[in-house]
């Protein structure tokens, strides 16, 4: 399997904690593999500093930071919990180095409590991107019959993805995507990530489960052998909707996973 793996987050200033937690808990559970890690970030670099310097002190790890321009995306769809910065990865393809072919892009809301060799090892095709699918209910995927879609169509979580960023690059992918959530704002709704699964529909592979462990997959009650060892065995532990295991009200059941590598970050405020 191989060894080296490069991963991207994209996060606003108010996610340094939270994207720290989750490459910390990335790099302990993964010494074996060498990576290269990206952060696409709006702010002022002054704040990555104090982060950057300890993972480069701890794990010998460098994580270059890329801009953005947060205005390119003041007129997208934002609704809830969810920020402009949920479709900065829309442009990782012309954001991240030229040399980057394959990347693990993860959301800052998980954390990685195994190892990730199997992703590492996947030499990508054809496709666009490996993903986990989402046990949306059809209730929640009845919007995408304006766009051909029937509602029990396989969706994915971009939550975590594996990215042939040569494919998005030859294909052009940046511009279409961008142009589809900015023309057809009113009409998506979850965010970029129906832009995603809209633009890229049976140009996307399925991952195991286990590396995507949302709500939904824990809630599952199916008998299928995938859910039952992602079940059993989670490796990626997503904690998707608008509670967070920081907020106090939280109930997810993994919860305090994230308070244990939360509590090894030697900076930012007390939660």
């Amino acid at each position: 399997m191989s060894n080296k793996l490069d991963a991207v987050f994209t996060i606003d200033k108010n996610y340094i904690v939270h994207f720290s937690t989750a490459l910390l808990s990335l790099l302990e559970n993964n010494r074996d593999i060498t990576f290269r890690i990206f952060l696409i970030y709006d702010g002022v670099r002054d704040d990555l500093e104090e982060a950057f310097s300890f993972f480069r002190s701890r794990y010998g790890v460098e994580i270059t930071a890329l801009d953005i321009d947060p205005s390119l995306f003041k007129d997208f769809r934002i609704t809830h919990h969810i920020k402009q910065a949920t479709y900065f990865r829309l442009c990782m393809a012309d954001i991240l180095p030229d040399d980057v072919d394959k990347i693990l892009y993860l959301d800052s809301d998980l954390i990685v409590n195994g190892s990730v060799s199997e992703l590492a090892a996947i030499q990508t095709g054809d496709e666009y991107l490996h993903a986990v699918e989402h046990l949306f209910p059809d209730s929640n995927k009845e919007h995408l019959a304006q766009f051909g879609i029937p509602s029990d169509s396989d969706y994915f979580n971009a939550g975590v993805m594996l990215i042939n960023l040569k494919k998005w690059r030859e294909d052009g992918l940046t511009r279409k995507l961008m142009t589809f959530a900015l023309e057809r704002r009113d009409d998506i709704l979850w965010w970029d990530q129906d832009v995603l699964n809209i633009l890229l529909r049976n140009s996307w592979e399925k991952m195991h489960p286990r590396f995507n462990f949302v709500w939904e997959i824990m809630e599952s009650t199916s008998d299928r052998k995938d859910i039952k060892e992602a079940q059993a065995e989670p490796v990626i532990i997503h904690y998707t909707r608008s509670v967070k295991p920081w907020h106090s009200n939280s109930y997810h059941p993994y919860r305090h996973l994230y308070h244990k590598y939360r509590a090894m970050v030697p900076f930012g405020d007390d939660i």
